[in-house]
Parts: structure tokens; sequence; C-alpha cells
């Protein structure tokens, strides 16, 4: 018995050898539509998409015309996410692999087309993964053949981008600063956008905004500390992406360094693959001149960096680093290092307090004395002493 003839790529799209790529696109949009409205099944519609990869490729196409072989059957495993996307009945096994994926994962682009996930089911009118994707944080104005919003067939997806665009994080992603400004957002609403839980800070950092990320802390006081829902703060994401000059300022400006993803890492953690220009602002930071942070009480800095096992409490002319701080009027870090020398077990700090009238009777934030705290026995010895 005679095997049966597989039908050819133009044959399944019933079009002719020579068709243009443009007039191909037009068939297979026609396709796309027949298919929405249950005119095409499923597994006819996933013959078509086959079909359409290797005719709408100049190489593969050629391959084709040379050899007459072409790969009609693709198992779901083997699928890019970009393929998942194009066809709509796939749409729980393009969510299930895409649930957790990162921002890199997201916005991946075909490495012959350029197409993202997110245009590719902005083409074929899957509103479904259209939403999911936004919803994931996946960008929608990446540079490719065209935008994910023009590729928009029906007019359920057209919807989608034309709501996404009065959307303050969609603003921001797009780095409109003028909008924000004739909008009237005076203060950041430290609001949560799409279920992948980001602020507006969030997205200005990872996409290097670094205009509209100063404006945002310094004009409408956001909050840099706030974490998405993969834990991740403002700096997290400036530092995975390498945004050097983002990362400098935020570590400037106090955001938390020792904040930890659900991955367990730290900002500084996701910038190493950039080596030395991301670490190296870390490690800058933690070397800055203790002495120095004492006097112009910057408190992020004896929060975040202070090393409490240093001995070298002392400058090189003797002076200690209480001293400075007191000596200029630093009451902040003046009680951080007297709160920390304590709990250290620094029995001469605590004597030489003691000697100087200092109060054992007052109470700290969590209502506990002096000698209610858990401190070395060495300061209960000395204080009970001097008391």
């Amino acid at each position: 018995m005679a095997a049966v003839r597989r039908k050819s790529p133009y044959e399944i799209l019933g079009v002719s050898k020579d068709i243009s790529y443009s007039k191909l696109r037009i068939i297979y949009r026609k396709k796309i539509h027949e298919h929405l409205q249950n005119k095409i099944s499923v597994t006819d519609f996933r013959l078509i998409c086959r079909a359409y990869e290797i005719l709408s490729d100049s190489t593969k196409r050629k391959l084709y015309d040379n050899r007459q072989e072409w790969t009609f059957e693709l198992p779901i495993d083997k699928y890019i996410a970009q393929q998942l996307a194009s066809e709509p009945a796939l749409v729980d096994d393009l969510t299930e692999r895409l649930r957790n994926a990162n921002l890199a994962e997201l916005n991946a682009q075909d490495p012959i087309t350029g197409h993202t996930t997110l245009y590719c089911a902005a083409r074929v009118g899957n509103i479904e993964v259209v939403l999911f994707l936004i919803d994931q944080g996946a960008a929608p104005d990446l540079s490719q053949r065209g935008k994910p919003e023009d590729q928009a067939y029906n007019d359920d997806v057209k919807v989608v981008f034309i709501e996404l665009k009065q959307s303050a994080y969609i603003r921001a992603a797009a780095n409109e600063l003028d909008w924000f400004l004739k909008n009237g957002l005076t203060v950041h609403q430290d609001a949560e956008y799409f279920s992948h839980r980001e602020i507006l800070l969030h997205c200005a950092s990872k996409k290097d905004f670094y205009g509209l990320v100063r404006w945002l802390v310094e004009r409408c006081d956001a909050n840099m500390d706030l974490v998405a829902l993969n834990g991740n703060t403002p700096l997290h994401l400036a530092a995975y992406s390498g945004h050097i000059k983002i990362v400098e300022y935020l570590l400037n400006r106090g955001c938390d360094p020792a904040v930890k993803n659900r991955w367990g890492t730290t900002a500084e953690d996701e910038g190493y693959k950039y080596g030395n220009s991301i670490t190296g602002l870390f490690k800058c930071m933690r070397e800055r001149d203790m002495f120095g942070m004492a006097r112009t009480g910057t408190m992020l800095w004896f929060d975040y960096y202070f090393n409490n096992d240093s001995k070298d409490l002392c400058d090189s002319n003797g002076v200690s680093l209480l001293y400075h701080a007191c000596r200029y009027g630093q009451y902040a870090v003046v009680k951080w290092l007297l709160e920390h020398a304590k709990f250290r077990g620094h029995a001469l700090v605590v004597e030489l307090l003691l000697e100087h009238g200092a109060d054992v009777d007052i109470e700290h934030d969590f209502g506990a004395s002096v000698f209610e705290d858990e401190i070395s026995k060495e300061v209960n010895r000395d204080a009970a002493v001097k008391t």
C-alpha cells in the first residue's frame, strides 16, 4: 500500500511557490482569523503554523525548495515560547513554562525573526497569553519587526493595549516623564502593578531610566525598599541589568543592599556577572571612611556596612568613632553606636558612659533597659559595680 503523500507547506497555506513574503503574511493573518472563528481546527492550525515558519524564513524556504524536506510535526516540549504563544490552544503549556520566568526569559527574542513571545501572542489574537505576559512583566515596547500592538489582529487585543497606555506603569516603561509631569503625579503611589507586584521605581530601575528614577525618589518620595513578587528591590533589578549609574544612585540614596530575593541573593550577587563594574560599587561603599560617615551622620552606612567586629574604633590620632559622632552632633549615629557597643560587649565603652552619669533605667523601643537585655557577662558585672 502506497504511503499517503504529505502536503507541502505551500499546499497547506494554499499559496503559490512564488508568493512574496508580504502577501504570505496577509494569508497567514487570514488563517489566524479563521482559526479564532473556529473555522480551522486546532490540529490543522498547528500544521499551518509549521508551514508558515518554513515559508516566512528565507533560509528555511530555500532549503525546503531544494530538498523538499520540512518539520511538519513538533513535540510540545520542543516548542520555544514564541511557538507556544502562537497557538491559543497551548495557553496552559505556556503559562506553566513561564510562570517563574525571569525578565530575560520573558523578553527573549527569536534569534531568526527577532519576535518576542508577547509579539507572537498579539499577532494571533491570543488575548489570554497577552494579559499573562504583561502581568508577568513582559516589555511591550522592545524593538523588533513591529510592535506587539501593531500585530494585534482583533479588537479585543487592541483594547488591551489601549487600556495599557493609560497605566502609569506602562508610561514608566516607556520613560515618559513628561506624561507624569502633565498628569500631576506629585507623590509616588507605592502601589503594585500586575501580579508581579512591581512599583514604578522597579520599572524605571530595570529599564535604566536614570532621570525617571531620580524624579520618583527625590520628587515623589518613592519607597526604595519595597519588594516585588520575587523579593526584588529596585536595586536588585538595576544590578541584574548592569545599570551602573542607577545602582550607584540607589546605594547613595540608602536603598537597602542587604535584602535577599526569593532565590536568596542580594543586589550585589545579581551584579556579579558584570564584574567590578557593579560589585565594585558595593565594595567602595563598604570601604568608606567610618569616621567621615560618623561626622556626616550617614545612618544608612552604619545600618548596612559598618563592621561590628572591627576593633579599630579610633582614628590615627586616637580619637574614637563615638567622639566624631558626638562632636558633630549626629544624634542618630551616637545612639546607634551606643546600642551596638553594648550589644557587642564593649565593656570599656559602657563603663565610661556610666562614669559620666549615663541613665541605666532608660528603656529602648522594645521596653527593655540595659540590664534586661542579653549583654555580655562582663558588661553586666561592670555595670552593676558602677551603679
